[in-house]
């Protein structure tokens, strides 16, 4: 069984770095070019959720820890 995952991204915190974009393996995230946050920075977007294994990179990389990874275990969330 493969594993299945799903990112929750705080858009208040999202500062647009891209570190999550970068170090995302499965390219599960973008940064938009027309989607920002009330301050006027450009937002990650979760834009390949099919393909997220909550592996975690991107938690780790993110400065501003405006990402939340979860792991689904049999239909059900299960922090990561």
């Amino acid at each position: 069984m493969s594993r299945k995952g799903e990112i929750v991204i705080d858009e208040e915190n999202c500062m647009g770095c891209g570190y999550c974009e970068i170090h995302c393996a499965k390219e599960c995230i973008e940064i938009a070019k027309n989607k920002f946050n009330v301050e006027g920075y450009p937002l990650a977007v979760f834009v390949r959720p099919q393909d997220c294994t909550a592996c975690g990179n991107c938690v780790i990389m993110c400065p501003q820890f405006a990402i939340e990874a979860y792991l689904l275990v049999g239909g059900e969330e299960r922090r990561n």
